[in-house]
This record gives structure tokens, sequence and C-alpha cells, in this order.
């Protein structure tokens, strides 16, 4: 048997011509619905025949791609491996630098604030010996230069500049998030009552095998309609 990509095409075209030429009926009478019947498994015996004759050549690239890839994985799997070894490193050591540089800021921010409120103070106690010594004018003054006192925010830098460039390459830390589902009902509430379903996948056929195994024609959210569906069987390949 000639296996060749080319003959196998022009044989399954010849049989797809043949096919379609056929199979345009409109089904409205038990006529009708025998001619369908006949054209649908003749159609299924052709794709058996197609399946059939790729069979061989297809099994072939199979082979050929399986072992490529295997060939192809193994060679990289030693360089991932340590790949991505160094990869948890560095995020270990970058995530570690930056919660420090965040205790620095909050202790920098905090400082700021200590000095702010202790200025603040000051003019504020100014102003009062201003007032008990009847400058009226210079005391509102102190008072408004104390409502007004901003200390500028010291800025921590990171130990590693944002984006560390080498021969090869560069590396860029990215904040990221994990997280895991640690009571499923509220989150779920949650999802619903902020309206984001987009979170959420359906399993059609596992919510379809739920309603068949319990023969439910009714459930809270669904609009739930049977219909026949018609089960073909072919007698074998043409």
């Amino acid at each position: 048997m000639d296996t060749s990509i080319e003959v196998i095409k022009q044989q399954a075209e010849s049989q797809i011509q043949t096919y379609e030429a056929e199979s345009d009926i409109v089904v409205d009478d038990p006529i009708s619905l025998e001619m369908a019947t006949e054209i649908i498994t003749k159609g299924q015996s052709y794709i058996k025949s197609i399946d059939a004759l790729f069979a061989e050549p297809a099994k072939k690239a199979h082979e050929a791609h399986k072992a490529i890839t295997e060939l192809r994985e193994s060679l990289k799997s030693p360089i991932m491996l340590k790949i991505n070894a160094l990869k948890s490193k560095c995020s270990l050591y970058l995530t570690a630098i930056e919660n420090k540089r965040k205790e620095e800021q909050a202790k920098a921010e905090a400082e700021r604030l200590r000095l702010e409120e202790e200025e603040k103070a000051r003019l504020r106690a100014e102003a009062e010996k201003l007032e008990a010594e009847g400058k009226t004018e210079e005391a509102e003054e102190k008072l408004i230069e104390a409502e007004t006192v901003v200390i500028p925010p010291e800025i921590v830098k990171a130990e590693v500049p944002k984006t560390l460039k080498t021969e090869f390459g560069s590396v860029t830390g990215k904040a990221d998030i994990v997280f895991s589902i640690s009571n499923m009902s509220e989150f779920l509430n949650a999802i619903c009552a902020k309206d984001l379903l987009e979170f959420i996948e359906v399993k059609e056929s596992k919510v379809k095998q739920y309603l068949k195994v319990n023969k439910i024609k009714e459930f809270p959210g669904l609009k739930i309609s049977e219909f026949i569906q018609p089960n073909f069987r072919s007698k074998g390949v043409a």
C-alpha cells in the first residue's frame, strides 16, 4: 500500500467530493430521516477510512516526534533544573531585601511623623506664650505655621537596582502574590456578592453528569431543557 501523503490525500478527496454531493438534504419526515441516517453512517465510514489511510504515516510521525521531543527535553532538563533552583534563590533574596526595605521605610515614616508632631507642638507652645503676652496676631501666625508643618519623606532605596544587567541579559524584580483558598464557601459568596463570576470555570460535563444521574429537572440558577441526541453507528470502513 502506498502510504505517501499525496496519494492518501487524493484517495480521501475523492471520497469527500462524492459525499458532499449527496449530503445536502432537509430532514422533515421518516423517509428523509432514513436518507439522513444512511448519509451520516456512510460519512462515518468515510471518516474511518481516512483514519485508516493516515494510521501508518501518523504512527511513524508520532514515533519520530516522540523520539525528538524526548531527546530535546533530556538535553534541556539539567539546565532547567539549575535555572529553576537559582530562580527560587533569587526570588527569596529579592523578597527578603524588599521586606527589609519596607521595614526601614516604615521606620523612616514613623520618625518623620514624630518629628512633624514635635515641631507642631513646639509651634503651638510658642503660640500659647505669644497669646499670653497679648501678641494675638503673632500667635495666630504660629498656629497657622503649626498646621502647615510638613517634613519631606525619606525614601529608602533597595540594596540592588530595580534592573540588574549582565553580559547575557538582565533581571528585574517584579512584585507578585500567591494565594490559597482557606474557606471555599466564603470565597464563593464573596465572588457572587462582588459579581466576579469570571473567576469561576463551570465544568459542564460534571454538571450534566450530576443532573442526569440524579434525574434533576430543576436547579437554582439553571435553565434545563431536554433534547433527543441521535446515536448513529456505521457498519464499517467504506
